[in-house]
C-alpha cells in the first residue's frame, strides 16, 4: 500500500485572469484531489483514488490515502512484483496530483503536477499531528509494515507547484494556481492480511473455511481475486458438497437512495462516479457480486432501490433497470447507474422492510419440506445484498423479522457504505444465531482498499448458512 498525506495552500480561482490569491473573505470553496497513473496503451491518465472532500478551506488538510501499489503501476512490458520490498523501484511509479474545487455544485480543475511515488515518498515532511515519521502510531505499530519515510530539514523540499492542466488547442502556462505539500509519504505491507487465504473464515468456525478451489480455466480478470468455489472441509458434508450436488444461488441486489447519500453529482458524496472510476456501491457490487455470482445458473440478478421519491411519493422498494433482473454482475451496475437517468428524488428515511420481503417471497418459492422426494433435485438459495449509508429505520422491527426468516432458505448480507455510525450495526452482527438470524454486516471503509477482504467478510457465514439450512430440513448432496 501507498500511503499519502497532502496539505493544500494558496489555492486561486480556475476562471481567474489574473495570478490572484483568494481572499478568505470572498471565497472558501470545497476541494479534493485525485491520484492518476499514465495509461499504459494511450496518452492519457487513470484514475485510481480521488479523495473526500474538504469543506469550505482554502488551506484543506485531507485524509490521508491509502492506494494499492498495484493501481499505481504502469509498466508498458512487464508487471513488476510491488512485494519485493527494500530494492522496489519506485521511480517506476510516476503519477498526477490533480486538485479540483466545488461550487455549487460545479466543479473545476485547481491545478495539478506530475511526479513519482518515489519523489513524494522523499519529499515527505515526516511530520503530522506533532509525531515524527520514525515515531509510528500504535495503530500502524502492530503490523508488519516496511516504511520509506524522510524527515525533511527544509518544508520546501515537499512543496509542490500546481499548474493549470493545459487541454488542446491551449499553451501551457507558468502561472502557479497553488501548492500542494507533503505531510507523510510512505510505502507499507501488512504481511498478516496478506498471508490470508481468499474468503478464510476459520474465525467463525473451526470446523470449516472458505477457500479457493483450483480452476482449469481461471477467468484471467477475476481469478486472483474471485476463484469460482468456496469450500469447507472436516465436517460430514460442507459447502462444496452442495455446489458439487448442483447448489444454485439466487442473488438479490438492494441499494439505497436515500438523501443523506448527498446529491450524485456533487465530487465526494456516495454515488458521485465519473470518469469511469466507480464508487463505494459500484466497488462493493462488484466486489461480493463477482463471488456469489458465480453460483448462480441462470445469472439473472434482481436490483431494487430503497429511499428514493418518484412522483411524490417515497417508495421503500422499486426495480433498478428496465428489466425485473439485470443479466450478470455488470448487468447488476448498469441497472443501478441507471437510476440516475430517471426523474428520482433521493428522500428518506432508510426503511428495509419491503426489500427484506421481496427476497423472502423468492426464498420461499425455494423452500422444500423435510423428505421432500425432490429436494435433493432442487439445490436452491437466496442471497440479499443490502448496501446502506446508515442506520436502518426501526431497527427493532428489521431484526425481528430477519430472525423470523431463520426457516427460509435465505442469507441477508448487509454492507454500511460511508462514515455512519455502524456501532449498532455491529453489536447486531456478534449476536448469536438465535438473536441475529441468517444476517451478516460488513463495513465497506474497513476494508475498502482490499476488495478481497470485502467479499470475504461479507460472505464468511454464507457456507455455513447453506450447510445448515439443508441438513436441518434433512437435504444431502
Amino acid at each position: 500500500m501507498f500511503y499519502l498525506r497532502v496539505r493544500g495552500s494558496s489555492l486561486i480561482h480556475t476562471h481567474s485572469i489574473h495570478s490572484r490569491l483568494i481572499p478568505k473573505a470572498v471565497s472558501k470553496p470545497d476541494t479534493f484531489f485525485e491520484i492518476a497513473r499514465p495509461y499504459k496503451l494511450a496518452n492519457d491518465w487513470i484514475v485510481v483514488y480521488r479523495s473526500p472532500s474538504v469543506k469550505e478551506s482554502v488551506i484543506p488538510m485531507w485524509d490521508e490515502a491509502v492506494i494499492p501499489l498495484d493501481s499505481l503501476y504502469s509498466n508498458d512490458s512487464e508487471t513488476q512484483s510491488v512485494t519485493s520490498g527494500l530494492d522496489q523501484d519506485f521511480n517506476a511509479y510516476p503519477v498526477r496530483l490533480t486538485v479540483f474545487k466545488v461550487k455549487k455544485k460545479k466543479c473545476k480543475v485547481i491545478g495539478s503536477f506530475e511526479t513519482t511515488v518515489q519523489v513524494l515518498i522523499n519529499s515527505s515532511l515526516g511530520v503530522e499531528m506533532g509525531t515524527t515519521a520514525n515515531e509510528p502510531d500504535t495503530a500502524q505499530s502492530s503490523l508488519n509494515i516496511l516504511q520509506f519515510v524522510s524527515t525533511m530539514e527544509d518544508d520546501h523540499r515537499g512543496t509542490f507547484q500546481l499548474r493549470p492542466n493545459s487541454t488542446a488547442g491551449t499553451d501551457s502556462t507558468d502561472e502557479i494556481t497553488g501548492f500542494i505539500s507533503v505531510i507523510t509519504a510512505r510505502v507499507g505491507y501488512d504481511y498478516s492480511e496478506m498471508s490470508k487465504r481468499f474468503l478464510n473464515c476459520d474465525r467463525c468456525d473451526d470446523s470449516s473455511t472458505f477457500a479457493p478451489m483450483e480452476e482449469s480455466e481461471p477467468n484471467e480478470a477475476n481469478a486472483e481475486l474471485f476463484p469460482r468455489a468456496l469450500a469447507s472441509s472436516n465436517a460430514p458434508h460442507n459447502f462444496i458438497d452442495f455446489v458439487n450436488a448442483g447448489l444454485n444461488i439466487d442473488f438479490c441486489v438492494a441499494i439505497d437512495f436515500t438523501s443523506s447519500n448527498g446529491d450524485p453529482r456533487i465530487p465526494g458524496t456516495l454515488h458521485y462516479s465519473r470518469d469511469g472510476m466507480m464508487n463505494d456501491y459500484e466497488e462493493a457490487i462488484e466486489s461480493i457480486g463477482t463471488t456469489i455470482g458465480e453460483y448462480s445458473t441462470s445469472k439473472e440478478f434482481p436490483v431494487w432501490g430503497y429511499g428514493a421519491k418518484y412522483d411524490g411519493e417515497v417508495r421503500h422498494i422499486f426495480q433498478c433497470g428496465e428489466n425485473p433482473t439485470a443479466t450478470g454482475i455488470q448487468g447488476v451496475l448498469r441497472a443501478y447507474r441507471s437510476v440516475f437517468e430517471a426523474d428520482l428524488i433521493m428522500s428518506g428515511p432508510t426503511v428495509i422492510l419491503s426489500v427484506l420481503r421481496a427476497a423472502a417471497s423468492r426464498a420461499k418459492k425455494f423452500g422444500v419440506p423435510p423428505n421432500s422426494i425432490s429436494a435433493n433435485k432442487d439445490l436452491r438459495y437466496c442471497v440479499l445484498l443490502i448496501l446502506t449509508d446508515g442506520i436502518v429505520a426501526d431497527l427493532a422491527r428489521t431484526q425481528e423479522i430477519i430472525q423470523s426468516y431463520r426457516d427460509l432458505p435465505l442469507s441477508i448480507v448487509m454492507v454500511g457504505i460511508g462514515r455512519a455510525d455502524f456501532t449498532e450495526m455491529h453489536r447486531w452482527n456478534s449476536c448469536p444465531f438465535d438473536n441475529r438470524g441468517r444476517f451478516t454486516f460488513a463495513d465497506y471503509r474497513q476494508h475498502q482498499y482490499d476488495v478481497v477482504a470485502l467479499s470475504r467478510e461479507a460472505l464468511r457465514r454464507v457456507p455455513f448458512d447453506v450447510r445448515d439450512y439443508f441438513l436441518g430440513k434433512g437435504i444431502f448432496p
